[in-house]
């Protein structure tokens, strides 16, 4: 749910500057023409509101954990982590528009390429990391707890970080997987405006063309891509990552790509300082595709399970889940904006409201809010089915299920040492990151009630799977809705020329 929020941030920026493009003459922030220095102050004590009523309870938590040993003091902890992360959000919301929190920025830095957005992003940035900071030391009372277990039962020994290390970890591995290339596109969009309006200063004329606007919004898209395409290779540097050394290990996992047909550039060790367990697949292009499989995976888990783990990952580029993800949000997002225009057209006609910054500005936020719900409802709904579906092929790789080789068939079933597998690496997963395996989670349901639908798999054909009719009908409504949405533009288009 971070990378929403995170993603929710950085939306409320540049819907700030979509609406100061739609509404020039309106009174967007709300507090227009209010000294600098006030709307600074105002901005920075709402931001650090949630922190302060928030986080200072965290502190009682963790002497009561000492006292009682309580585990419920730990999940009441997180909530109130959770609630400071909104708290930010809401504060930021707040602050862009009604206090003028980006307009104080450009006063103080200019409207700089990328700069004052970055800095007016810092401080709910500042918010979230501050909650981690917060957490360390249950955090820590957890890792103490897990060090005397493992002492007295001969097995792994989890490493015990500074507070620095902890906050620093958080933010390179949850911040910066969304910032970082966020940041990147904005900066490129920037970018093309300047050098547009530069043209267009040079030569108008150029402005008057029918294909003006296509060609830009080509470019600014075009970029987009190549920037996402590339990303990974930006990320295995911000991430810790070393390649995986050869052996047994590393040939099993070869073995199995080239078994599934599935390229990667290198599989990588992601060193992580014990902060998580897991693996994760970055990057859609053969080039710039790598998988990763955290230190602590592969010292805790058995080699079963680190294999079961892989093959989940393989199976989210077997899939190209990143790429249907991608894709179902654009469907979803783009039906909702044409319901939404369809909808203010019809009250406009029937002047039920008037067009203009009062009536019809409030429903144009209303618009753009009931967009992006259907953006975040199509992420979620879509981002855990393709988890449930990656989980299922994890259980039909180790049931001998292949996409490269001879044994693609009918007869091969999920057997329960299969599935087992995957169950188990699922509950280590959790189990090592100190999750509630009950906790529901936005973008991949609970720990529980995966492993449950991995327990009804056993002993169904390998090849034909519930999970995979639900996926292949997403796939093909989306296709269908974007399919539905460019006739829809042609046809606009065509009227307006």
């Amino acid at each position: 749910m971070l990378h929403v929020l995170l993603v929710l941030l950085v939306l409320t920026v540049l819907m700030r500057d979509n609406l100061a493009r739609e509404y020039p003459d309106a009174p967007i922030p709300a507090f227009a023409g209010a000294p600098v220095w006030m709307v600074v102050g105002c901005s920075l004590l709402l931001y650090a509101l949630p922190a302060i009523i928030l986080l200072l309870p965290i502190r009682e938590l963790g002497r009561g954990l000492d006292r009682s040993g309580r585990i419920g003091l730990v999940r009441l902890a997180d909530r109130l982590c959770l609630g400071v992360r909104w708290g930010a959000l809401a504060s930021h919301v707040i602050a862009i528009f009604f206090l003028g929190w980006l307009d104080a920025v450009r006063t103080i830095v200019g409207n700089l390429i990328l700069l004052d957005e970055l800095i007016a992003l810092l401080p709910p940035l500042a918010v979230i990391a501050a909650s981690w900071w917060a957490m360390y030391p249950i955090d820590r009372r957890l890792r103490e707890a897990t060090v005397m277990a493992a002492l007295d039962s001969g097995h792994h020994m989890p490493r015990l970080v500074t507070r620095r290390q902890f906050v620093m970890e958080r933010i390179r591995h949850d911040m910066a997987l969304v910032v970082v290339p966020i940041s990147l596109m904005i900066g490129w969009w920037e970018s093309t405006e300047r050098i547009v309006s530069w043209l267009a200063a040079r030569n108008g004329a150029w402005t008057q063309s029918g294909w003006w606007e296509w060609g830009i919004a080509g470019v600014q898209f075009g970029g987009a891509l190549v920037i996402l395409a590339c990303m990974p290779l930006v990320l295995v540097r911000v991430w810790r990552t070393i390649p995986l050394g050869p052996g047994e290990m590393r040939d099993r996992l070869e073995e199995m790509c080239r078994a599934h047909r599935v390229r990667v550039r290198k599989i990588l060790v992601w060193r992580t300082h014990d902060a998580i367990i897991n693996g994760a697949l970055v990057g859609v292009l053969p080039f710039a595709r790598y998988i990763l499989l955290t230190e602590t995976l592969l010292e805790r888990l058995s080699q079963d399970e680190v294999e079961a783990v892989m093959a989940h990952e393989v199976g989210h580029a077997q899939r190209h889940h990143l790429i249907w993800l991608v894709l179902s949000i654009v469907a979803a997002v783009s039906v909702a904006s044409i319901v939404m225009d369809w909808l203010l057209r019809g009250l406009f006609q029937a002047r039920v409201i008037s067009p203009g910054v009062g009536s019809g500005g409030v429903w144009m936020w209303l618009a753009s809010l009931g967009t992006l719900v259907a953006a975040v409802w199509a992420f979620g709904h879509v981002s855990r089915r393709f988890e449930q579906q990656a989980d299922a092929f994890a259980a039909q790789h180790l049931s001998g299920q292949r996409w490269g080789g001879d044994s693609e068939g009918g007869s091969i079933r999920v057997t329960p040492e299969a599935a087992g597998s995957m169950a188990r690496a699922l509950g280590s997963v959790a189990l090592h990151n100190r999750m509630d395996p009950n906790r529901f989670t936005f973008r991949h349901g609970s720990i529980r009630g995966r492993q449950r639908r991995l327990s009804r798999l056993i002993g169904q054909p390998a090849h034909a799977l519930p999970i995979d009719r639900r996926v292949r009908w997403i796939k093909v409504l989306a296709l269908v809705a974007l399919v539905g949405v460019l006739v829809y533009l042609i046809l606009e288009w065509r009227e307006m020329v």
